[in-house]
């Protein structure tokens, strides 16, 4: 079983697939707690801008925690290709909720056999990012992928770095066939 977390589309198809859980309630009512929060910090910072509230809840170290153990009965495969900013400046890494994940996975996973998290080595190339920055990417218990375009050459995108276990292709430059998109 493989579940596919991205940054672009956090899991909400899978949580609302299995709304029975409460995952979907947890999830709204940490949202509207943030609002609250949010709504209360603007007063005092009125320039605070909406995509960094957005960008903030959704990269929660609890709703991280939970995306790394969703549904660990029936998935064996995390694919993820979410984390820092790769902007070239950020150093970040999994918080203790999401680490605890991580740790949980390895050892309860895959009926014991341990959870495989597979982590895309991210896209900040043209800022020279490296996902040696990235705590996901660098993670004991991460299996790091990076990516080669159609004709065997580096996308623009990628980031180099040792802890890059794989290459696969994946899309290169426009004039290239968009592969695995």
């Amino acid at each position: 079983n493989f579940a596919l977390f991205s940054w672009n589309f956090f899991p909400f198809e899978g949580i609302l697939a299995n709304s029975k859980t409460g995952i979907l309630h947890e999830i709204f009512t940490h949202i509207f707690v943030e609002i609250d929060l949010f709504l209360e910090a603007s007063k005092r910072h009125p320039k605070t801008i909406y995509v960094h509230f957005f960008s903030h809840i959704l990269v929660s170290d609890a709703v991280e925690a939970r995306s790394l153990s969703f549904n660990p009965d029936h998935v064996d495969i995390y694919s993820s290709s979410w984390g820092p900013n790769d902007d070239g400046k950020t150093v970040d890494g999994p918080g203790k909720l999401a680490s605890r994940a991580f740790k949980n996975g390895i050892m309860r996973g895959r009926n014991g056999k341990g959870s495989i998290f597979v982590w895309a080595s991210g896209n900040g190339g043209r800022y020279k990012d490296n996902c040696n920055c990235d705590g996901y990417a660098t993670s004991i218990y991460t299996i790091t992928v990076s990516s080669t375009s159609e004709s065997g050459h580096i996308p623009w995108y990628s980031e180099a770095c040792s802890s890059t276990l794989a290459t696969t292709y994946s899309s290169g430059t426009t004039s290239e066939r968009q592969i695995g998109m």
